[in-house]
């Protein structure tokens, strides 16, 4: 089944995901967070549901997330971190997938000659997808297009990439941990970057 949507409605569509995205950032007061106005915002309920649909949105459309892998362990530890950050992921990358299989347009078309669709066309294992995805930098968008592009069975696609982030979701917890005594945010994301630098040497990563 192919559906075929007019480029007026997707405009539309994605510039009500924007807004929206702006208006739930802005009222949530990250334009001026410290540490402690970070960790008040864990006592909700509903903190977790914004970072989930926030990471499946920014997958989804192929924009930057890394960001949340930094924020995310300021506010919970560990285990509860990465499983945040691997069910975010799994949404964002299976919704990433189910545009790319039955949607139809020339911004999916575009990536049918991407460079992860070509190499996805020929390594599509589970070893393979969650390697891909476990290290850092990767185009995430473009994998879970290229792999709704190319028809790779979808529970091997969302299981391996939950895996792999849960994994790297944990690592990156635990390193920013360290940041959690800084006085401020941005001190915390400066420790935190230095903390992705050193796992990108420890999985050999150069990108």
């Amino acid at each position: 089944m192919n559906i075929s949507i007019p480029t007026r409605v997707r405009i539309s569509v994605t510039l009500a995901l924007l807004t929206i995205g702006f208006l739930v950032y802005w009222r949530s007061g990250l334009t001026e967070a410290d540490l402690d106005s970070l960790r008040s915002a864990r006592d909700s309920p509903f903190t977790p549901i914004v970072i989930v649909v926030s990471m499946a949105g920014a997958w989804a459309f192929a924009l930057p997330a890394s960001i949340f892998f930094f924020i995310i362990p300021l506010l919970y530890d560990p285990v509860t971190s990465a499983a945040i950050m691997s069910i975010g992921s799994g949404l964002g990358a299976a919704s990433g997938y189910v545009a790319a299989r039955y949607l139809r347009g020339s911004w999916i078309e575009k990536f049918r000659n991407h460079p992860a669709t070509r190499f996805l066309s020929h390594h599509s294992t589970f070893s393979t997808l969650f390697a891909i995805r476990i290290v850092p930098s990767s185009p995430h968008g473009f994998i879970s297009y290229g792999a709704g592009i190319l028809g790779i069975p979808f529970v091997r696609f969302v299981s391996a990439t939950m895996a792999a982030i849960l994994i790297k979701g944990y690592i990156y917890a635990n390193a920013v941990r360290a940041a959690i005594s800084a006085t401020s945010l941005s001190d915390a994301l400066k420790l935190a970057v230095g903390c992705r630098v050193v796992f990108h040497r420890c999985l050999g990563c150069r990108g």
